[in-house]
């Protein structure tokens, strides 16, 4: 209707345009806080705050930039690198640190482990929906789809149903049961 007169053309661009440009930063920010794109230090090497690339075991190392980094590596699906980033930031309790070496196990292959994880993450913060959302998807690569809805009514409950992480999780359950009522 509104599309169709042209005295309202203008204002539609302009407000497709920045819906556009506002759910292209809620992806940034959900990789994390986007500071960290690509890893591109040498192996065994870390960027830290400075933007400096620093040996991974620099203790000095600033502790968000280590943990942004390690997603990144994570992102990057280097994850052994990632997990032996991480390792200290995991060691201190870091929920994100904790979360991104479930993920990065999960992605490896080892499902048990990265939900392990994930637990540890959700004992740091039961609000840490993030965690919720992964472990979700672990319990999806399980078949444990009564496990996997149980994390998106939790992730309801702190976040509702619009949030990124329920629609996320959503989403890949949905997938899910297409898959299975195909084969």
């Amino acid at each position: 209707m509104f599309a169709r007169d042209e005295r309202f053309r203008p204002i539609l661009s302009r407000i497709v345009l920045g819906t556009a440009l506002a759910l292209g930063a809620s992806a940034a920010l959900a990789m994390g806080s986007g500071s960290t794109s690509e890893p591109d230090c040498p192996k065994g090497q870390i960027k830290d705050a400075d933007g400096k690339c620093k040996p991974a075991s620099n203790n000095a190392i600033d502790q968000n930039a280590r943990v942004e980094y390690g997603l990144a590596l994570a992102k990057a699906e280097r994850y052994e690198e990632a997990i032996s980033v991480l390792k200290p930031a995991v060691e201190l309790g870091d929920k994100r640190a904790l979360n991104y070496t479930g993920y990065s196990l999960r992605k490896s292959g080892h499902v048990d482990e990265g939900i392990a994880f994930y637990m540890k993450a959700l004992a740091a913060d039961p609000n840490y929906v993030q965690a919720r959302e992964y472990l979700g998807e672990a319990y999806l690569t399980l078949g444990r789809l009564d496990l996997a809805e149980e994390q998106l009514k939790e992730i309801e409950v702190r976040c509702n149903a619009n949030c990124e992480t329920y629609l996320d999780l959503s989403d890949r359950i949905e997938d899910f049961r297409e898959r299975a009522s195909r084969g």
